[in-house]
């Protein structure tokens, strides 16, 4: 990483920074010099390792167009990128840039990048922000939100609490509750659940009823409609443990 090293952003080398840097920059870092002239970027962290080690980052999950999106805001970065597999998947057609984008990452030394999707509508519940995003191949994000995406919204990014406030800090239009990078939330089977508990560890069962919705009624069900007087309309608890008597009582003579 070249802000870890040191190193100059325009040329690379050790030992001055890139507004002391004296080297020419008409030809692109590539080698070929019939592309327009570039401009810099710079996204440090792609992956959940990155982010852990970088401050002012915070993980969440958005949508787009319905699909679900892992988002990384970065305060960091100069630029928003999108993912190049997740980018295949929305609807958005890629647009040219006017100039050629040379976006330096953790990965290489930089990336040049020529096309840009525009106002990807990021959901935030029921609010819509809008984001142009560079298409980047990376694999653990689908989207980071850099410092373009947050001044256009002007959004802060609160690191002690995991928040973005848009708008006022003092008076907020609304705020985004995400998580520090690297501390998403573990998934355990059912079989180590257990083994946890008998170890002594406590554990919680928690259920979530929709207040809004409509309960079913039995009188709404085809077949135990027609035994009203069996079911009754609530269950009072749970039933006693009782001996049930069963038997089939036989008519004498009868045949098949």
């Amino acid at each position: 990483c070249r802000r870890a090293t040191g190193t100059c952003f325009k040329c690379g080398q050790a030992g001055h920074l890139q507004k002391d840097c004296k080297k020419d920059t008409t030809a692109s870092t590539s080698g070929q010099a019939d592309k327009k002239p570039g401009v810099s970027g710079r996204v440090f962290a792609i992956t959940e390792g990155h982010a852990a080690k970088t401050s002012g980052t915070i993980t969440g999950t958005l949508f787009i167009y319905g699909h679900a999106v892992f988002v990384l805001f970065d305060t960091g970065a100069t630029h928003s990128v999108i993912s190049s597999i997740f980018a295949s998947r929305v609807t958005t057609t890629p647009t040219l840039l006017e100039n050629v984008l040379c976006i330096s990452t953790p990965m290489q030394d930089s990336v040049r990048i020529t096309h840009v999707y525009r106002n990807l509508p990021l959901q935030f519940n029921d609010k819509i922000r809008a984001s142009n995003a560079l298409p980047l191949d990376m694999c653990e994000f689908d989207i980071i939100l850099g410092m373009d995406w947050l001044t256009e919204h002007h959004a802060t990014i609160e690191c002690r609490s995991y928040r973005v406030i848009f708008g006022d800090i003092h008076a907020p239009e609304f705020i985004y509750h995400g998580s520090l990078p690297g501390k998403s939330m573990q998934i355990i089977s059912a079989l180590q659940a257990r083994t946890l508990l008998s170890h002594g560890c406590e554990g919680f069962l928690a259920t979530i009823h929709d207040t809004t919705s409509d309960v079913p009624s039995i009188h709404d069900q085809p077949i135990f409609s027609e035994f009203l007087d069996v079911f009754p309309d609530e269950l009072p608890g749970i039933p006693s443990v009782r001996e049930v008597e069963f038997k089939i009582e036989l008519i004498p003579g009868a045949e098949p």
